[in-house]
C-alpha cells in the first residue's frame, strides 16, 4: 500500500457543475439534479489529487505500480477530456507528492528524489533539482 490519502479539498465547483474524487476515479457533477454526468478513469492506478486550475484540472494518480515510463500526472480540461501528461524528470521515475500550484508553475516531488518545477500549460519540465 502507498499510504497516498485524498482530501475534502479534492473537492470543488465550476459553473454549473461540482467535480470530486469518487472511488479512485474523478467525477463531473451536475449541481441542480445530483446526478453524476462524467467519470474520467484513472490511467494506471487510482487518482489522489485533483487541483483546481482556471483551464481545467490537475490530477496525480498513485505513483505505486503505475506503469513505467508513463506519468502519473496530468491535466483535464473541464470536460474531462485528458490535455497532458506530464514529463518525467528520469523515465523510471513516478511523482509521489502532492501537487502546489503557484499560479505560473506546478511544483510536485518525484519518487526518486527530483524535486520539480512544472509548466502548467503544457505539463513540461521547467526546472529541477535532485533533493538528497
Amino acid at each position: 500500500m502507498s499510504g497516498c490519502q485524498t482530501t475534502a479539498s479534492d473537492a470543488f465547483t465550476n459553473g454549473s457543475f461540482r467535480y470530486q474524487l469518487q472511488a479512485g476515479a474523478f467525477a463531473q457533477i451536475c449541481l441542480t439534479t445530483g446526478a453524476t454526468i462524467k467519470v474520467f478513469s484513472p490511467l494506471g492506478t487510482r487518482i489522489v489529487q485533483a487541483v483546481s486550475l482556471r483551464s481545467g484540472v490537475i490530477l496525480r494518480e498513485d505513483y505505486y505500480h503505475f506503469p513505467v515510463g508513463a506519468s502519473n500526472l496530468y491535466m483535464v480540461d473541464w470536460d474531462l477530456n485528458l490535455l497532458w501528461q506530464a514529463e518525467l524528470p528520469m523515465l523510471t521515475d513516478v511523482y509521489a507528492n502532492p501537487v502546489l500550484d503557484h499560479g505560473d508553475h506546478l511544483e510536485c516531488g518525484s519518487w526518486e528524489c527530483w524535486w520539480c518545477s512544472i509548466c502548467p500549460d503544457t505539463g513540461r519540465i521547467l526546472s529541477k533539482h535532485w533533493t538528497k
